[in-house]
Formats: structure tokens, C-alpha cells, sequence
């Protein structure tokens, strides 16, 4: 992405970050759909930054805790059961394997998982990708807050961009 692509597109996400903090997921998901209801974006783009900026946080959460304290990243249901990633519905399993690839500097592992998502044009899918990004993304946010890690500038400061 150029720079003023990725600006417009951190700020609509930093918006639906906001909004999520605000417990109003409605207007959370109006935020990400704006992303692609601009002419030059779609919501691959969002993704992009979604995962990027949370895998940013995990490996910021790594190092704050210390580089010999695993963390455990575990997807759960409304109960907090976990839930094997091989048992979740493929939009949502190959976002959370972008991030772990993305954790672990696969950048093209990344890219081959959110391609299977999002070049397949299912609106659905999409959304249901794009509001779990969102989801870990502000939970990993408030975990950087809450643990004194480090998170992306421009999803804290609102001159960042």
C-alpha cells in the first residue's frame, strides 16, 4: 500500500478500533465498510492492516513478558471453551493462521492465507474475517494498555496516521 492509501485505510480502521472500545459493534462494522466503499480500497486492505497491527502487538506482548514466556494464543466459543483451529469455519481459521504467520515473519504465508479468504469476493466471509481481525486487534490493544507493551502508533495517537 502507498502511504496515503495505508493512512486512510489506518484511519477508518482505527475508527472501527474505537468504536469496538465503545461497545458499539454496529458502528464498528460501518467503519470497516467504509474502508471499501471508497473507491481504492477493499476489504483485503483492511485485513492487511488488521493483521499486521495485531501481530505487532503479539510480538510486543512477547517481549514484554519476557523472550522465554510462550504465549499461548487459543481461539474459544461465547463459554470460553477453546476450540481447535482446525474445527473453525476457513474464514476465520486462515485469518488467525495471516497472524501467526505474521507473528512469525511469513509475510507470504500471510498473504496466501488472507488470499483464500478474500479472493473469493463472498461479502459474508469477508465480514466475518474482517470483524474477528477487528476483535483480536482490540483485545490486543487493551492487553498492551493493561500489560505496558508497546502497540502501533497510529492505532494510539490520534495524530498518527
Amino acid at each position: 500500500m502507498d502511504e496515503h492509501r495505508d493512512g486512510t485505510v489506518r484511519l477508518l480502521v482505527r475508527t472501527a478500533v474505537d468504536r469496538m472500545q465503545a461497545s458499539d459493534p454496529d458502528g464498528a462494522l460501518e467503519a470497516l465498510t467504509a474502508v471499501y466503499r471508497t473507491t481504492d480500497h477493499g476489504p483485503r486492505e483492511a485485513a492487511d492492516v488488521l493483521a499486521d497491527a495485531s501481530a505487532d502487538m503479539l510480538k510486543s506482548l512477547c517481549v514484554q513478558v519476557g523472550h522465554n514466556a510462550p504465549i499461548k494464543m487459543q481461539l474459544g466459543d461465547t463459554e470460553g471453551n477453546e476450540i481447535a483451529i482446525d474445527d473453525i469455519d476457513p474464514p476465520l481459521r486462515a485469518s488467525f493462521r495471516a497472524v501467526m504467520a505474521l507473528v512469525n515473519s511469513d509475510e507470504q504465508a500471510a498473504d496466501i492465507q488472507l488470499d483464500l479468504v478474500f479472493d473469493r469476493h463472498d461479502p459474508e466471509e469477508d465480514t466475518v474475517a474482517l470483524m474477528h481481525l477487528l476483535l483480536w486487534t482490540t483485545d490486543l490493544l487493551n492487553a498492551c494498555r493493561e500489560g505496558g507493551a508497546r502497540a502501533p502508533d497510529w492505532l494510539v495517537d490520534s495524530s498518527a496516521g
